[in-house]
């Protein structure tokens, strides 16, 4: 809403005279979230027309939900490499916009509720009513899930040093995901992610189990680390060293203090790519010329455009690895009670193919409600294929992989 958008850019001016030396980089949030008001609306009576690859009945039946329900198991795991869907009693996420759902129902003409994190519907976590995410995926093997966000709310913001904002814990529930945020907000900071799950599941010992429930945690983070890692402004760019140490950090805190607890990665695809599919919308062009801040490396155009969506998918490729590297560590050290397994559904997906509906109206940047729905299924269909067979082509319109009362979600 304006007045939510004002406040925080009256928090960030008092804050920014009140420090000597301040980052001009840390107004960069509030500028763009004025800014998106005032390009969105300056396109309003622009549509996306018809440019999708895929009917919207094509896509909305390969994304319902279709495995059947199981029997509990009789016995908890003993494990965390002999899970079944029916052990999974707790959902946490941590990530940014994207799993906080910012922006994915796009414009509606009306101001209060563009700017606004969807969270009940984020592909990991949310748990609204006919929601198509992984939360609720796993609830039709267990009754008792707890964790999933709900509902909507204007948003949260993280960006560098400047974290205005709070989460909600009573529509955030286990989702600590910050509009903004970046690798390093895992474990520090205003925004600490951990920290805030942490206090959350202290919180709720009455209906979680520490000791004894098995946890489901799915990250998703890289994008706002490759959005500056070209730029003029003045946040430091996360370099694969840094972005490896804070992962390394984030996830040895998890291990320490949350037992039984399962991690899942998810390998980050190339934003860059969200240049070339915009590409096909004039309404999108309009947006990124007026509007460009929102990931400056990506919407520049000409040969310096061009370069920095090279440097960002290089930079991609290298956060990937970090990732993999950590796990692999983690892996090298036995645990039945903690392991990460990282997932490469969307990795290498071709989103210059993807339907036009990928890309929500708000911004022509953020994922839609279908691009969330695509993204839930293909990390549960991730999450129950072995390794080896692992697809990395975020193939949406593939059969979901059903689960059966014996079988066990791989963590080699």
């Amino acid at each position: 809403c304006v007045p939510c958008v004002l406040s925080f850019c009256s928090q960030a001016v008092t804050l920014m005279l009140g420090l000597l030396g301040g980052s001009t980089g840390e107004m960069s949030m509030c500028v763009a979230l004025m800014l998106l008001l005032s390009a969105s609306m300056a396109v309003s009576a622009v549509s996306f027309g018809r440019l999708d690859r895929v009917s919207d009945h094509e896509l909305a039946e390969a994304l319902i939900f279709n495995c059947p329900t199981l029997a509990s198991p009789n016995a908890s795991a003993t494990s965390v490499h002999r899970l079944r869907a029916g052990d999974i009693k707790v959902i946490m996420s941590m990530g940014d916009s994207i799993t906080a759902g910012f922006g994915m129902m796009g414009k509606h003409g009306d101001i209060s509720k563009d700017l606004l994190e969807y969270r009940g519907q984020s592909w990991s976590i949310g748990v609204d009513a006919e929601a198509q995410t992984l939360a609720t995926f796993f609830a039709n093997y267990h009754s008792r899930q707890v964790g999933g966000s709900v509902g909507q709310h204007e948003v949260e913001l993280c960006w560098g040093n400047l974290c205005p904002s709070k989460q909600r814990p009573e529509l955030d529930v286990l989702n600590s995901a910050m509009s903004g945020a970046m690798m390093y907000d895992f474990a520090h900071g205003p925004g600490n992610q951990v920290q805030y799950l942490l206090t959350q599941l202290a919180m709720k010992r009455e209906i979680i189990d520490m000791d004894n429930d098995w946890k489901l945690m799915t990250v998703l983070i890289g994008a706002n680390d490759m959005c500056v890692e070209c730029e003029e402004i003045d946040l430091e760019p996360t370099s694969p060293d840094d972005f490896e140490k804070y992962f390394r950090e984030a996830m040895e805190a998890l291990k320490a203090k949350v037992p039984r607890l399962l991690v899942n990665v998810g390998l980050m695809f190339n934003v860059s790519q969200i240049y070339k599919l915009s590409q096909t919308v004039p309404a999108c062009k309009l947006i990124h010329r007026l509007l460009p801040i929102e990931c400056m490396c990506a919407f520049k155009g000409g040969e310096d455009g061009d370069k920095h969506r090279r440097i960002m998918d290089q930079t991609a490729v290298e956060y990937n690895k970090r990732l993999e590297k950590v796990a692999a560590e983690f892996q090298a050290e036995p645990s039945d009670s903690f392991a990460i397994v990282t997932q490469p559904a969307m990795r290498d997906g071709e989103l210059s193919h993807f339907p036009i509906s990928f890309i929500s109206t708000l911004d022509c940047f953020h994922p839609s409600l279908p691009a969330h729905q695509m993204m839930a299924k293909v990390m549960w269909n991730g999450i129950w294929t072995p390794r080896a067979n692992k697809t990395t082509d975020f193939d949406f319109t593939a059969p979901f992989v059903c689960p059966t009362e014996h079988s066990i979600i791989p963590t080699g």
